[in-house]
């Protein structure tokens, strides 16, 4: 009986092409493509970027300042498409989020290969930071298919140049892995509408690096990934920490040595009794069952079986070898044979002496030594977060320092060192990886930020005025914070401190029993950038001064 290439409930897909894009079909999708964007109605302000990067700009119904923003590329193979394409889209995130968005008009391969592409999407990047209503610490970037692989592709990008710091990648079926192009284990017959050849002739070598040479503008990526169209890559030191502390290592795209394949020959021979115990290891390893069940017979013996099995993973390449060596880790596991084995003796026999192997070549790893490399690679990780924590501090410091000594003189200077106070307290904030939710618009009321600690949410309100806040101040923000749920506080920021009377006011007010505020000035907040005090531990101090003492004023600069 031959084996059906579909699902019954999608035999229609017989009928679909095996291929859309070609040398031969391209002209003609790129003329359809046109005729479609002229019948579309327009649905944004286009904006040329330079004079070859132009963006569809999606806004929202209500402006507000220091809108985030999110920078949309479109997909098409790497070589069809435009920015009107997901235009709904746009519009619909832009009204859902309040947020701006853009498309960008990017050139397309082959004819403008890599790195145009991704220096078109980059360009658009800059002028978006660079835009007076965009907040530049809010931008995500994203795109879907080709544009998800761009997208990723500018992540990098934008990291390795240090000028824009994009906060999300948002990747729709992203076009990362060319390693279908050279997989054995993929009936073509199956395959439709985008084949492997599809992805080999559809742009991808034209718009992506095939070389380290090519791949400069991305330094930190020492060789091309597999979005790139480069050859496949050796696993990276994360992977391999990985695998290390699952129990195997070992370099994933080298050969199982002979010596461990026998070994786990003859466990499945000695250490099981029931065929299908095996299958099950197997393919809970990653054996795909198409695989398996090709040489599950009865003329096969649980032996014959996986030594064929084992031989063709070896032929898939590193995808194959990383299966092997997981089955190696699961046999590993077994500290005795299946109860129902024959001979028991033989089946710990033969369990020990696949341990052995695989631990001499070093397959797997003493528990012991792999305990030591954890704790040292975890107290690596930590000394490296602390020096990143201090440097990103220290530019912290710079900033709010300079703050402090600026002399803004009209209404909007004024305003804007507001704003640049409420990011700055946000920055401070995510530099301790304490979560913290930016300014936002809430019914009636309009907050500078809210955070999470010790079981509690804090709402923000941030004040930086000629005078200390009033009475009123303090008792409307009071009154916000009380309106919402029991769990909520509120931590009131007055660069100006607070006045001594309307301190004293304030709290003789009867407040229900709720003592629910606390309060930061700018001292405090000088002892925090110049180290004299963590946040966490000012936040603590402060918090246990107002539930232990009824204190919400409590100074930690002295």
């Amino acid at each position: 009986m031959t084996k059906q290439l579909f699902n019954p409930q999608l035999r229609a897909a017989r009928f679909l092409p095996r291929t859309i894009i070609s040398a031969r079909t391209l002209p003609t999708l790129r003329i359809l493509t046109k005729l479609t964007k002229s019948a579309r109605r327009p649905d944004a302000q286009v904006v040329s970027v330079d004079a070859d990067v132009s963006v569809h700009v999606f806004r929202p119904a209500s402006a507000r300042p220091r809108t985030p923003a999110l920078l949309w590329i479109h997909g098409g193979g790497m070589v069809l498409g435009d920015a009107a394409q997901d235009s709904g889209f746009c519009r619909r995130i832009a009204g859902q989020l309040n947020i701006v968005v853009i498309s960008v008009e990017y050139r397309l391969a082959p004819e403008y290969p890599f790195p145009t592409p991704l220096e078109d999407c980059y360009t658009a990047l800059q002028r978006l930071a660079r835009q007076p209503d965009i907040d530049p610490a809010r931008i995500a970037v994203g795109g879907a298919s080709a544009g998800g692989g761009l997208a990723a592709a500018l992540a990098l990008l934008a990291k390795e140049r240090g000028e824009i710091r994009p906060v999300l990648q948002l990747l729709s079926y992203p076009m990362l892995d060319d390693g279908t192009t050279t997989r054995t284990d993929i009936d073509p017959r199956r395959l439709r509408i985008w084949s492997r050849a599809a992805t080999g002739s559809a742009g991808v070598p034209r718009a992506s690096p095939h070389s380290l040479e090519a791949m400069t503008p991305i330094a930190p990526v020492k060789r091309p990934p597999p979005w790139c169209g480069g050859p496949p890559r050796r696993p990276s030191r994360r992977t391999l920490a990985a695998a290390n502390r699952a129990g195997w290592i070992g370099h994933v795209d080298q050969a199982l040595p002979e010596a461990v394949r026998t070994a786990v020959v003859q466990v499945c021979r000695d250490a099981f009794y029931y065929r299908d115990d095996v299958r099950s290891l197997f393919v809970g390893a990653g054996v795909p069952p198409g695989l398996y069940d090709r040489y599950d017979s009865l003329e096969n013996s649980k032996a014959k079986i996986a030594r064929f099995v084992l031989n063709d993973l070896q032929s898939l390449g590193a995808n194959g070898q990383t299966v092997q060596r997981k089955i190696v880790e699961e046999l590993c596991h077994m500290d005795r044979p299946h109860p129902d084995a024959p001979d028991q003796e033989k089946g710990r026999a033969a369990l020990v002496e696949l341990k052995r192997a695989a631990t001499s070549l070093r397959i797997l790893v003493d528990p012991d030594e792999a305990d030591r490399k954890r704790r040292r690679a975890q107290a690596d990780q930590q000394q490296r977060a602390r020096q990143q924590r201090q440097e990103r501090l220290g530019a912290l410091r710079t900033q709010f320092f300079d703050l402090l000594i600026a002399q803004p003189r009209t209404q909007a200077e004024r305003q804007r060192r507001g704003y640049d106070l409420e990011q700055l307290l946000a920055d401070l904030f995510e530099a301790y990886d304490l979560s913290y939710r930016r300014p936002y618009r809430a019914p009636h009321e309009q907050v500078d930020g809210s955070f999470h600690f010790r079981g509690f949410t804090y709402t923000v309100e941030a004040k930086w005025e000629a005078l200390p806040p009033t009475f009123g101040d303090l008792v409307k923000f009071k009154a916000n914070v009380d309106g919402k749920l029991d769990s909520t506080r509120g931590l009131f920021v007055s660069m100006a401190s607070f006045d001594d009377n309307q301190l004293e006011h304030f709290l003789q007010m009867p407040r229900g029993g709720r003592n629910n505020v606390i309060l930061v000035d700018a001292q405090d907040l000088i002892a925090i950038f110049e180290g004299r005090i963590t946040l966490p531990d000012a936040l603590i101090a402060k918090i246990d001064a107002a539930e232990q003492e009824g204190r919400p004023w409590y100074p930690v600069r002295r």
